[in-house]
């Protein structure tokens, strides 16, 4: 028994062996935000790196622009898995923002990945929450979000055009 489990460890080993020595772009991305951030190779750590050091907002607009260009690369794959794992985009964002369209339910990550930073915003803070109105007057548009209080990323409530 005790022979089995240090195949094993051996095996698992030299995988993570091999796996460091394949450069970035031959390897495949980890499946999840948790596993490249906790990765052992010096590549992916630089890439989790550089995109912790965005702001949100820029990171929302990045990925924005990288999903319409219809490239996919390994910095557009994980700055998805980071957005996903913050909770800043959702399922709606990533079916939207492709079209550069808007609907109630987005976060404001989304609207941003969508349509880009607003020309303005006011907000409204209360005991409880922070209710926004991002103003984009060249489209006549005006989208409101709820966040929790002190977060920048809430949730469309309403949209105005």
């Amino acid at each position: 028994m005790k022979f089995r489990t240090r195949c094993k460890s051996v095996i698992a080993a030299v995988t993570l062996l091999a796996l460091g020595s394949v450069s970035a772009t031959e390897r495949p991305l980890p499946p999840t935000w948790w596993a490249l951030a906790n990765s052992f190779n010096s590549e992916d750590l630089g890439l989790v790196k550089s995109l912790r050091a965005m702001k949100w907002f820029e990171a929302c607009s990045a990925w924005g622009a990288g999903v319409r260009s219809n490239r996919q690369t390994r910095r557009q794959a994980a700055l998805q898995l980071m957005l996903e794992a913050d909770g800043l985009i959702n399922k709606l964002d990533i079916q939207h923002v492709p079209n550069r369209t808007i609907e109630i339910g987005m976060n404001t990550c989304g609207v941003i990945g969508a349509i880009g930073l607003p020309d303005s915003n006011n907000t409204t803070t209360t005991a409880s929450l922070t209710r926004a109105q991002m103003v984009y007057r060249d489209r006549n548009l005006y989208v409101y979000t709820d966040a929790k209080q002190n977060s920048g990323n809430g949730i469309v409530t309403a949209i105005q055009r």
